[in-house]
């Protein structure tokens, strides 16, 4: 089965960039609220930023979001992490860079974005030994907002008309 070609999937007004106009005009209500969810993942979660950028990423990879594959958080005007830890994502079931936590954040992403349940018992284990009940409230809801406005981006073409 080949894949559909990518392109912009909706005709905003002239003029109008189309992720603005789809998050703030045409459904606004739930647009706004989707934009503020993303604004809380990025900047009130609790969670080290490696360990969250590296879910984040694994997320825009499944997802084939350009936007959110090109972001790169800063803190202090700097980049918040290298661009090794995005390389690492790439291999993160081997590769030896990723802490423990970093490689499980990684594949729950994964997990939660492909295959949610198949989340048995020894994932939790593992889980809960690594994360705390906090903690894995944050990362489920990071990676659950991550999850749905990459697909939006994706699936009507946003990520392909709206600069970063």
């Amino acid at each position: 089965m080949s894949s559909p070609s990518r392109a912009l999937r909706i005709d905003p007004p002239a003029g109008a960039s189309a992720g603005d106009w789809v998050f703030e005009q045409a459904a606004p209500e739930i647009g706004g609220a989707a934009r503020g969810y993303a604004r809380s993942t990025l900047n009130h979660r609790t969670l080290p930023v490696r360990e969250a950028e590296a879910a984040r990423y694994r997320i825009a990879q499944l997802n084939d979001c350009q936007i959110c594959m090109a972001y790169r958080p800063r803190q202090d005007g700097e980049p918040a992490v290298g661009e090794e830890l995005y390389a690492a994502v790439e291999r993160w079931q081997g590769d030896p860079s990723l802490s423990d936590r970093e490689r499980l954040a990684v594949e729950y992403a994964e997990r939660f974005a492909i295959d949610h349940l198949g989340l048995d018992d020894a994932f939790w284990t593992r889980m809960h030994t690594a994360f705390d009940d906090q903690e894995i409230a944050e990362l489920t809801l990071c990676v659950a907002e991550w999850l749905a406005v990459g697909r939006v981006n994706a699936v009507l073409g946003l990520d392909l008309s709206c600069e970063l």
